[in-house]
């Protein structure tokens, strides 16, 4: 399995198709916010066009009042993996979300049962108190609390239940598990770009996907009856929008929060990935002959060990 890893803007997606086609795979989407239909621009989902030359896995799996955990991803992304593997294909993995890269390369603690009256009772808690949640979790689990972000309410929501039904922080059970399982020979490539490059291209991106109907899009959503309390439509940008058209600021601040919270949120992954000691990387702009050549490379010497 490749790996195509790093923070947001930085071509992570097009860099897969273009492995893809030099390397005979196919796409196995690790972006968290991909899994939902509907939300295509705001969480740059790969085009009709690029999905029709290039086969992509586990994208549009969920409406967006659903709830898409790492263990969910998990297993839609073996089956995918087992799938491209079985036609003599490489599984290419591609994306933003760290720990559900983890979880697939790696394994994942699976954790008590999820307790339904318990999510009840936070999501009451977090509607009458909004970030209540977040700030309970620094209380009990401060190191997972920096990983995750106050607006990411599945994630927290999911680190309380396992502290308030096991009283041991999910920060402590992960590090007990180590995710030391390993599935697959797995090469990973990480795309980065400078820091003010960086910061440039998140600003453009937002504003791209502002030229392409962003706003219509989340429209749309809350037309189809998906209202901004939802997870999903916690997601960056989203958030803002529905901010905007609930009449409480500007669209030029909705368009200027979402490009901060999308440079905010380019700074955690480059800190989640760059905690990963495997992960060869690549300058986005320059690099990528170089990348690829590390790719081919490393699938011809798998192909040459089981020759």
């Amino acid at each position: 399995m490749i790996v195509v890893c790093g923070p947001t803007a930085t071509g992570k997606t097009d860099f897969a198709v273009r492995l893809a086609r030099e390397l005979g795979g196919e796409i196995i989407n690790a972006d968290s916010m991909q899994v939902y239909r509907y939300m295509n621009i705001g969480t740059a989902k790969p085009s009709a066009r690029e999905r029709e030359r290039t086969r992509f896995h586990v994208v549009d799996v969920v409406d967006p009042n659903d709830t898409f955990s790492a263990g969910r991803f998990r297993d839609a992304a073996q089956a995918a993996a087992r799938d491209i593997l079985a036609r003599a294909c490489i599984p290419i993995l591609a994306g933003g979300t760290g720990l559900y890269i983890k979880a697939l390369t790696k394994g994942l603690f699976e954790g008590p049962r999820a307790d339904q009256a318990l999510r009840a009772k936070y999501k009451a808690q977090e509607a009458a108190d909004p970030g209540s949640l977040h700030r309970r979790l620094s209380e009990v689990d401060p190191e997972r609390a920096r990983e995750v972000h106050p607006a990411d309410f599945v994630r927290i929501e999911r680190s309380l239940e396992v502290f308030d039904l096991t009283g041991k922080p999910i920060s402590v059970w992960q590090r007990e598990h180590a995710f030391a399982q390993r599935d697959y020979d797995v090469l990973k490539i990480g795309l980065d770009l400078p820091r003010a490059q960086l910061a440039a291209a998140c600003d453009r991106r937002v504003e791209r996907m502002m030229n392409l109907g962003w706003l219509d899009e989340v429209r749309g959503l809350r037309a189809m009856g998906y209202r901004p309390e939802l997870p999903s439509q916690a997601a960056i940008g989203y958030k803002e929008l529905h901010q905007f058209l609930d009449g409480k600021i500007a669209l030029a601040e909705a368009i200027a929060r979402a490009q901060t919270s999308t440079r905010q949120f380019a700074k955690r992954q480059r800190t989640w990935f760059g905690a990963d000691p495997e992960i060869h990387w690549f300058d986005a702009a320059r690099g990528l002959e170089e990348a690829s050549k590390l790719a081919q490379s490393f699938v011809f010497a798998l192909l040459t060990s089981f020759a």
